[in-house]
């Protein structure tokens, strides 16, 4: 079934009425959602917490927003109707099939089962990446030296506790021997199972010294640093 229309006169007053017919149309079709976000005190749902759900290769995405943006009488406003039910901030993520959680925007692992409890303020978005695998490491390969002018091929590779990795996504983190962070050297890059390259071009009047280099994975926050230390020529 596929379904494209948009809701008109999304407004406070009919907020709740288009929230309504969005669940009863799933219902009806038996779609059933990803995931679900329950009260960890009683498991109950939790209404006004919005479930956004992305998979990609083996990482399904699971996030969402507590509160909305509304335009109401010519101005626009921020709200949150579940604050008036509940002034709780944990929620609970629960999904079917046991799956190693981490928490993409905090960067840190949150366990392996099939439900996570986190934090959901008003206004705050959460983001979790749920994976068959957990990451052990990020293996960064870099070379001891260079010179200026040339260019340095650096290599992440992601490590798991067996199985082969899916497509990741690498942040590259270049620093000089200053401390400043050189953003035209820093780059996003995907990685198709779990491995992706980085071409450095630096240029003739970099300072000599340690270069600092960080790889970081994105969907889980585990991250490698290495050093290169850049001579003359």
């Amino acid at each position: 079934m596929l379904l494209n229309f948009v809701y008109r006169e999304l407004n406070l007053e009919t907020l709740s009425w288009h929230g309504m017919f969005g669940d009863a149309l799933l219902a009806w079709s038996g779609v059933r959602p990803p995931a679900r976000i329950l009260d960890p005190q009683t498991g109950a749902a939790l209404p006004y917490r919005p479930l956004y759900a992305f998979r990609r290769g083996a990482a399904t995405l699971l996030g969402s927003v507590r509160g909305d943006l509304i335009h109401s009488g010519g101005s626009t406003v921020l709200i949150d109707p579940g604050r008036a039910l509940s002034f709780g901030d944990s929620a609970t993520f629960a999904w079917e099939g046991d799956r190693h959680t981490y928490d993409v925007r905090g960067r840190k692992y949150l366990g392996f089962g099939e439900s996570a409890t986190v934090d959901l303020p008003s206004f705050e978005g959460r983001l979790l990446c749920l994976l068959p695998y957990k990451v052990e490491r990020v293996a960064l390969f870099v070379p001891e030296r260079s010179e200026r002018g040339r260019r340095v091929t650096v290599r992440a590779t992601v490590q798991t506790d067996g199985p082969v990795p899916g497509e990741h996504v690498f942040y590259l983190q270049v620093t000089s021997p200053t401390g400043a962070k050189r953003p035209l050297y820093c780059a996003v890059r995907r990685a198709p199972g779990g491995e992706a390259r980085f071409d450095i071009p630096l240029a003739l009047n970099e300072p000599l010294g340690r270069w600092t280099i960080t790889a970081r994975d994105v969907l889980t926050g585990t991250e490698s640093t290495a050093h290169l230390q850049l001579d003359k020529e």
